[in-house]
């Protein structure tokens, strides 16, 4: 099973085996050895498929049926689930009457269109009359009673006129009120209903349904996790002391729990800039290069971030350096220059060679 250090450390290309350095001699002394080597970052991983997210209701109401199972491959818009709930029905009625109750007070319009159909027809009359009695007031024909008679018929029809007019004006516009409030309410409370037939928003996978027939669900809790089905990406927790060395696609060595012995290579795709106060540490996805043929949401990995890459190089164990970057060789002690350094490997650019006998530090 490979083994990775929580910390920057170095490990060959290949599979970032420990480095067996040299061979103690008689006198236990080691001599450094050439070999190809990365620095590299280490983080924990989480898979998950890609385009994963958790399906969620927009309404509550208690579970008729789910119209998949787990593992069931689903297109975009796949009904999912469906919810009861009485009162939003109830509701929709109650709007659809109301709308139609709007439509049928119509028939009040109607009504008092008749009405000054009728005042508009006693308005000309009565013009008409009261012109005929000025004509014969002007002849001295008939009393001025006669003409105040139909002066005051000729106003009244006037007034009526207007009075329906006004009328009539405010009871359009109510109604015409009514009935669009009523249309939007019933429109309203009709894509409502539609809230209770759960649906994919993509294609993928069913990974796990968290109801069962006659639960209550609410908008809280997730119905389903879904993602794609055939495509996974690592989800890396990078701490905050290496993130600012991590860059888009650099390479990724990755370790499973479920392949053991095998290694597989992927690439650095997203760096989240977002820290995580709770674990001092930034979220980090990568891809696979060639990923396993069997991979579930929730697998834990490892995974090294390569950093650096150096080819034939010079390295000793970290323990034969001293803190003032000197090493104890049989001939005394020398001073060296290092290049990569990791957990328990350091390169060596400059201070020996590959003859050179090395004593570890007392």
């Amino acid at each position: 099973m490979l083994q990775f250090s929580k910390s920057t450390f170095l490990l060959p290309i290949g599979l970032l085996a420990l480095l067996g350095l040299g061979c103690k001699g008689k006198n236990n002394t080691i001599k450094p050895e050439r070999t190809d080597i990365v620095e590299s970052v280490y983080a924990s991983a989480t898979l998950k498929a890609k385009d994963q997210y958790q399906l969620y209701a927009t309404v509550s109401g208690y579970l008729l049926d789910l119209s998949v199972r787990e593992g069931d491959i689903i297109s975009e818009n796949t009904l999912i689930a469906r919810l009861e709930n009485a009162n939003p029905q109830l509701a929709a009625e109650n709007a659809r009457l109301a709308f139609d109750q709007s439509k049928n007070n119509q028939l009040l319009l109607l009504e008092l269109e008749s009405q000054l159909a009728t005042v508009r027809k006693q308005l000309a009359q009565d013009s008409v009359n009261l012109k005929r009695q000025q004509e014969l007031w002007a002849q001295n024909v008939g009393t001025k009673n006669q003409l105040e008679q139909r002066q005051l018929a000729f106003e009244a029809s006037k007034n009526q006129l207007k009075g329906l007019q006004s009328r009539y004006k405010q009871q359009k516009l109510q109604l015409q009120t009514t009935m669009q409030q009523a249309e939007n309410t019933y429109t309203m409370n009709e894509k409502s209903s539609g809230d209770f037939l759960v649906r994919s928003r993509i294609p993928g996978k069913v990974y796990a349904l968290n109801y069962e027939k006659g639960d209550l669900v609410t908008p809280q809790k997730p119905i389903a996790l879904l993602g794609s089905a055939n495509e996974f990406i690592l989800e890396l927790t990078v701490d905050e002391v290496d993130i600012s060395r991590v860059q888009l696609g650099q390479k990724v060595v990755i370790g499973m729990d479920a392949y053991k012995d095998q290694v597989y290579q992927g690439k650095i795709t997203r760096i989240y800039p977002n820290l995580d106060p709770r674990t001092q540490s930034f979220l980090v996805e990568a891809s696979f290069d060639k990923q396993p043929a069997s991979l579930y949401p929730g697998m834990s990995a490892e995974a090294s971030i390569v950093i650096q890459e150096a080819k034939n190089a010079l390295v000793i164990p970290l323990s034969y350096l001293t803190e003032k970057n000197t090493v104890f060789t049989v001939d005394g002690e020398k001073q060296v220059t290092v290049g990569l350094k990791g957990l328990d490997k350091v390169q060596i650019l400059k201070g020996l060679d590959s003859s050179s006998e090395l004593v570890l530090p007392e």
